[in-house]
């Protein structure tokens, strides 16, 4: 018994010490078994799923399992560090292996059947397909490198500040514990640390591997792209031979049937289809060649415009803070013609469709001949042949024959198919190689014009300044000549030295189309462009001259003489516009004589184009000479460029300060004093450009300028020969019908001053609608020039102002409002602001020139056509700030509260507005009477009408009174109004005289209309006067006074010439007396309180 219990003590002991050193061994390292362990107790005591500990314990073996995948990551990264460099020498290797190795050629094929050679180009194909697809793959990696470094960064910095959230210690690891939830918290927390641990050891590892293999991803990818040359030219040289197989079948000349036999034309048939089949077969294989190495072409095009893509996000990432990024991104974008092709696709598509058809028509073919013998059978009958005529043998040639044709069909029709599909394949490759230019040129466009081509002035050293001077001067004294074409250079010289020599010839016929046109009879617009033209000649000599320079030095071998010819070359545009407005503004030239420009802005536009011809001009080609030729940190070039903009800046604001006098008023569609303030602003931001080095920009700018220049010039022009145009046509009219009235109203003292005014009227619509055609078309061509600048603006999509969230089908989206969509808004609202002032205006002149439509009809279609602009203006900007109904209904609520108390009044005239303008119960130009208020109605607003009345004070009555209240419009249906004239005769006269009288006055008059027909009454016996009256009708209100003098006067004079009299009021007193009244006349002055009778 007592060795028992010893025995015991023992057992118990060597338990206690199994299980401290396993409790011991677990204290600092958790497993995946225990937290099973622990998980089975828990399930085995019926716990819930969603047991507080139970879900602690989960996802501890969750985060235990993300670290095991992240020490295999681990691992594999230091093992792709490690062996890294041998792979890529093994891949280099292999490359230069495989490079050695020869292509194969024809002849490793001949001895293939047409089967055999079928089957080994599908084999290429999935080859090649394979090869090109891990390309891809490994491109995409290559293009995710910085994003992916970018991602892992943050993403250590996301895990450094988690580590640092997280308690150190976790108390003691116990697996003989029951489970609880402290002890489930803690070890979720040890296993999250554990896996933050093992993820930050991976991406660290990922950084340190990432130059090793993406170095191996380069190498792989040139190792794919050779392989994937190589097959490519293995599959063209496979689907040459097999076309040539497709040929070499059967010879079907050579048939053994005998010309008379029965038979003969059925073969001779069979063998005209195969001669036509094998000559389509030829041309469709030269297509199918060709189309193979156009698609080829465009693949590898797109190939290196996509790697050239990546390298330039990767500098603009990586350098931006370069100095000399901008001539980088210069190189690519002058490299991006080398990558484009001409566009293929309309023929491409016309051929595919035509394959297409004859593709159809082979299967159909194919189709017939598909039982052969029976096909010639059916020959046979068909050709009325006895079939016991044709032999045995004749019969298996035809079959033969038969055969041959139907495998030339089906190999034929084997290479439509191919055909078709590497036509789609290249048109598919073709627009996706045009995408890529075009996001590559936006890319690159939305950069180059904002990073400085050349460094800052304030980076420039000035040391190096004299030695520039000196540099400049040695080169001018080297300068030699060195013409490409000699005979071009001397007929360049000839042809400015004969117009030079014909100057005093060309002046002395302008003279004379300046002398024609000043005699009405003789105008025409032909002297104008004829004197144009001449003036286009006399400014031509400098123009040939500088062609002439560029020609002398366009050979010569030093960079100086190349850019000497090409400053000349560029001048040559720009010296011709500057020496033709001067032309075209001298003394008895073409816009003070023909034009009828002012006297002082033609003398001050020919000076300022002196002075430009005489120092700018050479200055600028001088400065464009030495920019050319200098190096991008030299000084002398950009110190020119910045005087020269400094001087002409500081010369248009001497200009500018000048008063302008009322007769110095420009008559142009352009007006020069508006030009010289935006040129003003624009030389002054493109001297800050210069400074900050943007020289390329610059150019750019300054190039577009010279374009607008050339495009004022011609509208300018444009403009001028229309209107002088029109006022020869109007003069010609109006002498044409003065003579004619002349001739119809001879001695009359009747004049033309209505027809004048309308003529007048009908001249100025006339030109305001040509200045609107030309201002459109000039903002359309200013579009097409300032185009190349647009991507300058992709810039302000960078900078986001603030955000916007909207329900998109449920899912909440977020919308930046970038400075980019205020630009947009407020271009929005200009366009809105000048639209709705321009457009109604201009379609209220193109109604006034028709006839029918009254004042009130154009007025009412301007107004509607000016809220439709606002309001579809407003939609449109509150849709790009990304305003909807669910953002604005809180706003129209309030809005609604606000109206029904306070607004009331002003939305009520509103909406009264709106009806008077669609229902129009008044018009513009109507005489209405309103309460006790007449007059005209002159213009309908948003709240108030204005009306005029007779005493030409105008009245604002709001709109709500026309609907609500009463209303007289004398001009609503029928303009026409009556008029009474009444007039009273002296008892005694001779009544039926009057009335005729007042009746012949009355159908006489000129304005009183016929129907209705005019009404002379006897009214009534008056208490002085025999009433009479005469009612008649004229067309409109605004005839009523005019007529009624006019009556009035001639009535008067027919009744003084007739002897009636109009009668006045009279008033007899008589004196009821029983005596004599004695009344007696006194000489001097009454007595105080005495009158005189």
């Amino acid at each position: 018994m007592r060795i028992g219990k010893k025995t015991l003590v023992l057992f118990l002991t060597a338990g206690l010490s199994v299980t401290s050193s396993i409790a011991a061994e677990q204290v600092t390292e958790l497993s995946q078994q225990l937290i099973e362990k622990k998980i089975s107790t828990l399930q085995s005591d019926g716990v819930s799923d969603d047991d507080e500990a139970l879900s602690g314990y989960r996802k501890a073996g969750a985060w235990l399992s993300k670290a095991a995948t992240h020490k295999n990551n681990e691992i594999s990264y230091v093992t792709a560090l490690t062996n890294g460099p041998i792979r890529e020498a093994e891949t280099v290797a292999r490359m230069e292996t495989a490079e050695q190795q020869v292509l194969p050629s024809d002849d490793d094929y001949k001895e293939l059947s047409y089967q055999e050679l079928k089957a080994l180009l599908v084999i290429k194909k999935s080859a090649l397909a394979e090869a090109t697809s891990a390309r891809e793959n490994i491109e995409k990696q290559l293009a995710a490198r910085e994003t992916n470094a970018r991602q892992i960064r943050d993403r250590l910095t996301a895990i450094n500040l988690r580590v640092s959230e997280l308690p150190d210690s976790m108390g003691i690891i116990d697996p003989m514990a029951p489970p609880t939830p402290l002890e489930a918290q803690q070890w979720e927390t040890a296993s999250e640390l554990h896996a933050l641990s093992a993820e930050r050891r991976e991406l660290e590892a990922r950084l340190s591997s990432q130059s090793v293999r993406y170095s191996n991803y380069r190498v792989e990818r040139e190792e794919l792209t050779q392989r994937v040359d190589r097959r490519s030219q293995t599959i063209r040289v496979l689907e040459e031979v097999l076309a040539r197989s497709e040929l070499s079948g059967v010879n079907l000349d050579d048939i053994a049937i005998d010309s008379d036999d029965p038979a003969f034309p059925i073969a001779q048939k069979l063998v005209a289809s195969g001669i036509h089949l094998k000559e389509q077969t030829v041309e469709l294989a030269d297509q199918l060649k060709t189309t193979l190495a156009q698609r080829d072409e465009v693949n590898r095009r797109s190939r290196l415009l996509n790697e050239r893509f990546t390298t330039a996000r990767r500098i603009v990432d990586f350098a931006s803070d370069s100095q000399i990024l901008g001539n980088i991104l210069l190189v690519y974008w002058h490299e991006i013609p080398t990558f484009e092709m001409a566009d293929m696709t309309g023929e491409l598509s016309r051929t595919t469709s035509d394959t297409v058809i004859n593709r159809i028509g082979h299967e159909k073919d194919r189709l017939a001949l598909v039982n052969a013998p029976m096909f010639v059978a059916r020959q046979i009958d068909q050709a009325d042949i006895d079939p016991s005529l044709v032999t045995e043998d004749v019969r298996d040639i035809l079959v033969d024959l038969t055969r041959s044709i139907r495998d030339r069909l089906s190999k034929t029709i084997t290479m439509e198919s191919a055909f078709i599909e590497a036509s789609r394949g290249l048109d598919t490759g073709y627009r996706r190689l045009t995408q890529l230019i075009d996001e590559y040129r936006t890319f690159l466009g939305g950069l180059i014009l904002w990073v400085p081509s050349r460094p800052s002035v304030l980076d420039l050293s000035f040391r190096g300044l004299p030695d520039e001077i000196a540099q400049l001067t040695q080169t001018l004294k080297d300068l030699r000549a060195g013409a490409a074409r000699p005979v071009v250079c001397v007929i360049w010289f000839l042809c400015a030295l004969g117009l030079l020599l014909l100057t005093r010839r060309i002046k002395s016929t302008r003279t004379a189309l300046n002398k024609k046109i000043t005699r009405l009879r003789d105008d025409s617009i032909h002297y104008t462009v004829g004197a144009l033209m001449l003036s286009a000649l006399r400014a031509l000599p400098l123009p040939l001259l500088l062609m002439a320079f560029s020609a002398l030095f366009s050979r010569a071998a030093t960079p100086f003489a190349g850019a000497l010819s090409n400053t000349f070359e560029s001048l040559v545009a720009v010296s011709f516009a500057l020496v033709f407005i001067r032309v075209v503004c001298e003394k008895s030239g073409v816009a003070r004589v023909h034009f009828q420009w002012t006297e002082a802005a033609c003398d001050r536009m020919e000076n300022q184009m002196g002075w430009l011809i005489r120092w700018c001009l050479p200055t600028v080609g001088l400065t464009l000479i030495v920019l050319q030729i200098e190096a991008i940190d030299a000084t002398l070039g950009r110190l020119m460029l910045l005087l020269i903009f400094a001087f002409v800046s500081v010369r248009e604001i001497r200009e500018l300060r000048r008063p302008v006098k009322p007769d110095q008023q420009s008559v142009m569609i352009v007006e020069p004093r508006r030009v010289r303030w935006i040129a003003l602003f624009a030389m002054g931001m493109l001297f800050l450009a210069i400074a900050d080095g943007h020289i390329y920009s610059v150019g750019l700018v300054v190039q577009s300028g010279v374009d607008t220049l050339w495009v004022i010039i011609i509208f300018d022009l444009l403009y001028a020969l229309l209107m002088r145009w029109l006022n020869i046509a109007r003069r010609r009219l109006h002498l044409k019908e003065l003579l004619a009235s002349r001739k119809e109203s001879e001695g009359s003292d009747s004049g033309l001053d209505d027809d004048q005014l309308d003529l007048g009227e009908l001249s100025a619509t006339t030109s305001q609608l040509v200045k609107v055609g030309i201002a459109a078309a000039g903002i359309v061509t200013l579009v097409y020039i300032w185009s190349p600048l647009l991507p300058m603006l992709d810039v302000l999509e960078k900078v986001t102002l603030w955000t916007t969230s909207s329900l998109v089908d449920g899912e909440p989206v977020i919308s930046p409002i970038t400075l980019e969509t205020l630009v947009i808004v407020l271009f929005l609202g200009l366009v809105t602001f000048y639209g709705a002032r321009t457009l109604p205006a201009l379609v209220e002149l193109v109604m006034r020139s028709r006839a029918g439509i009254t004042t009130g009809t154009y007025y009412t279609a301007s107004t509607l056509l000016s809220y439709l602009i606002i309001s579809s203006g407003t939609i449109a900007v509150a849709s790009t700030l990304g305003l909807n109904w669910s953002q604005l209904q809180w706003l129209v609520a309030a809005l609604g509260v606000g109206i029904g108390f306070g607004l009331q009044e002003i939305v009520a005239n509103f909406f009264s507005g709106l009806i008077i303008l669609f229902e129009r119960p008044i018009r513009v130009g109507d005489v209405v009477t309103v309460g006790e208020s007449e007059g005209v109605v002159t213009r309908i607003r948003i709240r108030a009408t204005t009306i005029r009345d007779w005493d030409g004070k105008e009245l604002l009555v709001p709109n709500k009174e026309f609907i609500t209240g009463r209303l007289l419009n004398w001009t609503l249906s029928d303009s026409t109004t009556r008029i009474v004239v009444n007039v009273g005769i002296a008892y005694g006269s001779n009544v039926e005289q009057a009335l005729t009288i007042l009746n012949e006055v009355v159908v006489d008059h000129a304005d009183v209309l016929d129907e209705p027909p005019p009404m002379i009454i006897f009214n009534e016996f008056g208490d002085n006067a025999l009433q009479l009256s005469a009612r008649c009708f004229v067309r409109s209100f605004d005839d009523r006074w005019p007529v009624l003098t006019a009556l009035h006067r001639m009535i008067y004079a027919r009744f003084e010439e007739a002897g009636i009299v109009i009668s006045f009021p009279q008033h007899d007193v008589h004196f009821d007396s029983e005596k004599p009244i004695r009344i007696a006349i006194e000489d001097g002055q009454a007595a105080p309180g005495q009158g005189l009778i």
